[in-house]
């Protein structure tokens, strides 16, 4: 426990390590040096400093120190102050004005009529200096002949560059649009034979019905029932979210599930009310197939860790995938060629 007291000084409350006692320190807030008390509380006082009356620089330092506390004489004028002498003012003499005689032109300074060059040199200058430094008319509309071709040539080659590749695209639907004449030379042609037949629809990779057991026995369609299919060769590394591949999500979370499982080459699809589903793939293959219910729910445990590894490298969590409803997984062989059917039924555990 610290030795808690006051500064004999500025009454500000200390506290210090009991190891510190009896020694002398210094106060934090006011700076003067004070005694640590003892460990029973007496106080020891602080010790009279020693001063050595043989150092002469502390006793110039005292000297100095006295004499500016009892003041500095001031010294007395040593000299007078000397008397000026008044001014004199000094008249200056009456300024006369001279008569200024008049100036008569000479001969050479009178300009004779018919004399070329009848103004001042540096006038001239001026004005020669003047035409150099503003361009000849002839040059000016050369310079801007050439400015104004420059910008001429500029704009036609903007506008053939826009206009052309639009009137070539211009012709070209013009000439998609425009029916041909017949000629009158060609038998008529039979128009149920020209006529293109009907593209066959595609049937699905893997279709299939859903059905799921109640407590009374009844077998019922699984609707809503959710069929994942991707490919057993992972391409990629982005994991995608579980949100629009479970139960009940939202419309535009559903689609973007469904556009997400179709751009890593595998699909996603859910029941119908008959409980009846159909699944396209892209390409033939090997890939894993997980059915989960809709109904159906299954015992609780956690999911085996092969399931959870084979989901984990296309799912950022998978368990929530799944969750309580009852599933299906297994491994699905596509030929390319002819559909396959797979039927599930969700018994009562």
């Amino acid at each position: 426990m610290p030795i808690k007291f006051r500064c004999t000084h500025c009454n500000q409350f200390l506290g210090i390590s009991r190891a510190q006692s009896r020694g002398i320190v210094d106060c934090p807030s006011c700076g003067r040096s004070i005694r640590v008390p003892n460990l029973d509380g007496t106080v020891e006082p602080l010790p009279k400093p020693a001063i050595d009356l043989k150092d002469h620089a502390l006793a110039d330092a005292l000297e100095q120190l006295a004499s500016l506390e009892q003041g500095v004489a001031e010294a007395p004028p040593t000299a007078a102050v000397a008397k000026v002498a008044p001014p004199v003012v000094v008249v200056a003499e009456p300024i006369v004005a001279a008569p200024i005689e008049p100036l008569i032109a000479a001969e050479t300074d009178i300009p004779v009529a018919g004399d070329p060059s009848p103004r001042q040199p540096w006038i001239e200058v001026e004005e020669e200096l003047s035409r150099l430094a503003s361009p000849a008319p002839a040059e000016r509309t050369v310079a801007g002949t050439r400015s104004l071709a420059r910008r001429d040539f500029i704009v036609a080659a903007l506008t053939t560059s826009v206009i052309a590749p639009l009137t070539w695209w211009l012709a070209s639907r013009s000439r998609e649009t425009t029916p041909k004449l017949a000629d009158e030379n060609l038998p008529p042609v039979n128009a149920a034979a020209a006529a293109p037949a009907p593209a066959a629809e595609s049937a699905p990779a893997l279709t299939g019905r859903i059905t799921y057991v109640t407590a009374d026995g009844e077998s019922r369609p699984d609707a809503g029932a959710r069929v994942l299919l991707f490919p057993e060769n992972r391409q990629g590394s982005t994991l995608l979210s579980v949100e629009g591949f479970r139960a009940n999500a939202a419309a535009a979370d559903l689609q973007l599930a469904r556009d997400s499982m179709k751009l890593y080459g595998g699909a996603f699809v859910t029941a119908d009310e008959q409980g009846r589903y159909g699944a396209d793939l892209s390409s033939s293959g090997t890939y894993e197939i997980l059915i989960i219910s809709n109904y159906q729910n299954r015992p609780a445990g956690q999911l085996p860790p092969d399931l959870l590894k084979a989901l984990g490298r296309y799912f950022d969590r998978p368990q929530l995938l799944i969750g309580q409803t009852a599933y299906e997984f297994s491994h699905f062989r596509f030929t390319g060629r002819e559909p396959a059917v797979r039927d599930q039924v969700f018994q009562r555990t």
